[in-house]
């Protein structure tokens, strides 16, 4: 009848409210009397632990390069990334007899060749010295491939034998600027990584200079830079960057390319004091063309953990969240005790409330601290690695996602009733009843009704660390039913 189409609705609004409301008289305000609509809560409790991730599904297009003390565990946390670049038809190279710099070799070039790396967002101390080895790939990264943030790209044998290597030192401020350069870039840092050193190709010709090898083959063959395909089959399949020296700090890039500095002759009319009068003068000014990264390409993460977080997952008196690749919470739901004694109701929504402890190592080793997870995603254990691999989004019947609360200090994952319904129609299957709790960045778009939806979602492989209540203290679980009465 009419009004059950109207009690669904209810309900459904019900679901999205806290459930310690009391229920006892909803049915009677919204139905009459012959059809009466009772609706119902019940607590139960959740266990968690905290579970190793030995790696992550880790394609992301912004790579972290760094490393870093995690302030808890005394743990080197290094980061380090495998980049592709994309090119375009007409990378922007001027004509060659414009060129002012030849090589021993009797070739035009340019003055200079920088792997530039943008960033706006790091950790850790920003005097830090650490040092970067750029490896030239040896072929492209494979897109059917799934990359782990424990993927070795020299062990896997990715990176060229004999090929280009640079090493460069940096820090996040970068001490070789004046400050009035420095500040004037606002919250924008870049890693200039020099490409300067002479080039041997595989084809044995040598250039004096990484630059001069890609200009060179832009002359011979333009077909190459037609397409992202040709350019990294036949130019460039890539770079590893590997973080091989000191510690202190941790860089998000945001951007990033190949920058070939070209300078060149132009005449223009200046006026000569002592002439009086306007003369033509040729200036030289500069130009450039690039390569660059872009979400078209591949880029990966490798991230590498200390031996340490072994001793923080054994902690049973909580539970714990760390990225990258670090440690994530399993929590195991009480799927028989929702449905006992409600064969027959309708299970509108179940709470999972996660509440946040202090952390009780920060500052142990470290003036720093790491930040709470952000987002949170739930699912099912079985369902943990092809969610990512397969680049599924948050469906809010088996996964569902949620953001930290500061006004609770914790995260509330409002209703995951499909969840438990999936689970209790897999009773008895291995790990049933158990889902995981993954940190990861959540990326969304406006559509042109003004609605805000998730079009993206990756594992975190930001540093963060968050200690859950948990282990053993449980955790509270709160199901809310609904039936009509006969």
């Amino acid at each position: 009848m009419k009004y059950k189409t109207l009690a669904a609705l209810m309900v459904a609004a019900l679901s999205l409210s806290a459930c310690d409301d009391t229920t006892d008289s909803i049915g009677g305000s919204i139905t009459d009397k012959v059809d009466m609509l009772t609706v119902t809560d019940s607590s139960f409790t959740a266990t968690t632990q905290t579970v190793m991730a030995d790696s992550v599904y880790s394609r992301s297009f912004s790579p972290y390069l760094g490393r870093v003390v995690d302030p808890e565990t005394n743990a080197l946390v290094t980061g380090n990334a495998m980049m592709q670049f994309q090119t375009f038809a007409n990378p922007g190279f001027i004509a060659e007899n414009k060129l002012k710099t030849t090589d021993s070799y009797g070739r035009k070039v340019p003055a200079a060749t920088y792997l530039q790396l943008y960033f706006t967002t790091f950790y850790g101390d920003s005097t830090a010295p650490q040092k970067l080895r750029v490896y030239e790939l040896d072929k492209p990264m494979p897109e059917t491939t799934k990359y782990y943030s424990n993927f070795d790209p020299i062990e896997k044998g990715y990176v060229r034998t004999g090929g280009y290597t640079v090493d460069h030192n940096f820090t996040i401020q970068d001490l070789s600027l004046s400050d009035s350069v420095r500040n004037s870039n606002g919250e924008t840092h870049a890693i200039s990584i020099p490409l300067n050193k002479a080039y041997t190709a595989k084809d044995g010709t040598k250039y004096s200079s990484f630059g001069s090898y890609l200009m060179t083959m832009y002359r011979k063959h333009p077909e190459y830079y037609a397409n992202q395909n040709k350019f990294l089959k036949n130019v460039l399949p890539g770079f590893y960057v590997k973080t091989i020296g000191g510690s202190g700090a941790m860089v998000k890039i945001m951007a990033g390319w190949i920058n070939m500095i070209q300078v060149k002759d132009s005449l223009v009319k200046v006026y000569d004091s002592t002439a009086k009068d306007s003369v033509w003068e040729t200036q030289q000014f500069s130009t450039s063309a690039y390569v660059s990264l872009t979400p078209e390409v591949l880029q990966t993460n490798v991230i590498t953990n200390g031996s340490e977080l072994k001793d923080i997952a054994a902690d049973n008196s909580c539970s714990y969240l760390k990225t990258p690749a670090g440690l994530f919470t399993e929590v195991t739901l009480p799927v028989e005790e929702i449905f006992n004694g409600h064969e027959t109701d309708s299970i509108n929504s179940v709470k999972l409330t996660l509440p946040c402890l202090n952390s009780t190592r920060a500052n142990r080793y470290s003036p720093y601290t790491l930040p709470k997870a952000n987002y949170l995603l739930i699912l099912p254990v079985s369902k943990l690695k092809s969610f990512f691999e397969n680049n599924e989004l948050p469906d809010g019947d088996l996964s569902h996602t949620t953001n930290y609360s500061s006004s609770t200090n914790g995260y509330t994952f409002y209703n995951i009733s499909g969840l438990v319904k999936y689970m209790h129609h897999h009773k008895g299957e291995t790990d049933w009843n158990k889902a995981i709790i993954v940190p990861v960045t959540v990326s969304t778009t406006t559509t042109s009704s003004g609605t805000t939806v998730i079009n993206k979602v990756t594992n975190d492989m930001s540093l963060t660390s968050t200690r859950l209540q948990g282990g053993t203290t449980p955790l509270k679980v709160t199901a809310v039913y609904s039936h009509f009465a006969k």
